[in-house]
């Protein structure tokens, strides 16, 4: 669903005349680098790290004899405020999180249920669009539920887009806020929720051996024919082509590629003097394909969001040649309707 979007800079919040967010990543950077947070009981102790000065941990970590200590219910938080800008250079006009959990005693495979499993995104100043073609102004969240991953007691880092969310600045100054929040009952179960902030480049080789050890491809490739709207709502024929994606930094199967549309911010922005086109965004993660893109319907530009293919289980994008190939598309529009189109895709490395 997409929520917002301002005809003018005063309602998205952007100071002078809706400066665009521009700065890239930037590597090397200044400021500490981020580390995993977390505070979980195991083995007698808690342990983890509390802050890491970018996000902070707060909630029931306090066990004994392998159960949680009171009545419950129990929760777990972890979240952060960044202030995105063409200064910054940790988080330059963008930012993402992934948030993972864990379960202790590492046998408790029963009763993993939990009440809570939630990762809310508020935009505070400015204006912010997720990945998933969400678009904030201040004032507006955006909750996902039920995204974070379990993963194994000793398992660490995932490196997946499960319980990952991103976006960008639409314009400098903009504040965002993301917190992720795990609740529970059951005082028999301790469960650990952990977060870091992702550098917008990769430091090492994390997923040397996510390819039954072996890496990941560099580069996939996305065809896609056919692509149209069911009852002609707008024209989808700029869709068809092959993109090249690319494997996105510090994930094993979350790749990303970028392409041109035919709209520019003045269409939207009335006060913006910018006339460079907007750029649509593909993403194909462990799950699903998506695109998030400023398209011209019915004759004005809006922000929308394509989810093509969500197969609600994990792919493993490893191996060369045809690796997955289908149809069907679902088309989310502004001002919040759902248009049902088609399109034929198939990935390839």
């Amino acid at each position: 669903m997409l929520l917002g979007g301002g005809s003018n800079c005063q309602q998205c919040g952007c100071k002078g005349a809706c400066e665009k967010c521009t700065r890239t990543c930037t590597n090397p950077h200044t400021g500490s680098a981020f580390q995993e947070v977390y505070q979980v009981w195991s083995f007698g102790a808690v342990n983890g790290l509390a802050s890491d000065g970018y996000l902070t941990f707060s909630g029931d970590s306090d066990a004994a004899a392998g159960v949680m200590v009171g009545d419950g219910p129990f929760y777990q938080q972890i979240g952060g405020s960044f202030y995105l800008d063409n200064s910054a250079t940790r988080f330059p006009c963008g930012v993402t999180v992934s948030f993972w959990r864990t379960l202790f005693p590492a046998n408790a495979t029963t009763d993993t249920a939990l009440s809570s499993n939630t990762i809310t995104v508020t935009c505070v100043t400015g204006q912010f669009l997720t990945a998933g073609g969400v678009l904030l102004n201040p004032g507006e969240s955006y909750t996902y539920t039920d995204i974070i991953p379990l993963v194994g007691l000793f398992a660490g880092d995932p490196h997946t887009s499960a319980g990952t969310v991103s976006g960008i600045a639409t314009c400098s100054d903009t504040l965002v806020s993301i917190q992720g929040r795990i609740a529970w009952s059951n005082s028999e179960r301790i469960h650990g929720l952990h977060g870091i902030v992702r550098e917008c480049y990769e430091e090492g080789n994390p997923c040397a051996t996510a390819c039954d050890g072996s890496q990941p491809p560099s580069t996939i490739y996305l065809a896609i024919t056919n692509a149209a709207y069911t009852g002609g709502v707008a024209d989808l024929s700029w869709m068809n082509g092959t993109y090249v994606l690319s494997r996105v930094p510090n994930f094993c199967s979350l790749y990303e590629g970028v392409l041109s549309t035919d709209c520019a911010l003045t269409d939207l922005f009335a006060e913006q003097v910018d006339n460079r086109p907007l750029t649509a965004r593909y993403r194909i993660d462990t799950i699903k394909i998506a695109c998030s893109f400023i398209e011209r319907i019915s004759g004005v530009c809006q922000a929308a969001s394509i989810e093509i293919v969500n197969t609600g289980t994990a792919w493993n994008i490893c191996g060369t040649g045809s690796l997955f190939s289908g149809t069907g598309a679902t088309v989310s529009t502004l001002p919040g309707a759902t248009v049902l189109g088609t399109c034929d895709w198939e990935v390839t490395a």
